[in-house]
């Protein structure tokens, strides 16, 4: 296990990208993200808001399918996989 931030992550993709964090980084790190995820990997994303997922899932657009999203009060979790380019 790994724990690194952004500007210090190695090059080499992960099986797990786990990134709980607020919606507006999960947002603008979307292309770094989904750069250090191997294809099929996966990619759980935490942090934020229920009115938020549709706003981040957009940001990971057709590079990851979305696998499970779970709600807990106000909260969510998106759980997806990484797809090719």
């Amino acid at each position: 296990l790994n724990i690194e931030a952004p500007g210090e992550c190695r090059a080499d993709p992960v099986d797990l990208l786990m990134a709980n964090i607020l919606a507006l980084p999960l947002v603008e790190l979307a292309p770094t993200l989904l750069s250090l995820s191997k294809i099929g990997g996966d990619i759980v994303l935490s942090g934020l808001l229920q009115e938020q997922v549709d706003n981040v899932l957009s940001a990971y657009g057709r590079l990851m399918e979305v696998v499970e999203v779970t709600l807990d009060g106000d909260w969510a979790r998106v759980w997806g996989r990484r797809l090719s380019d």
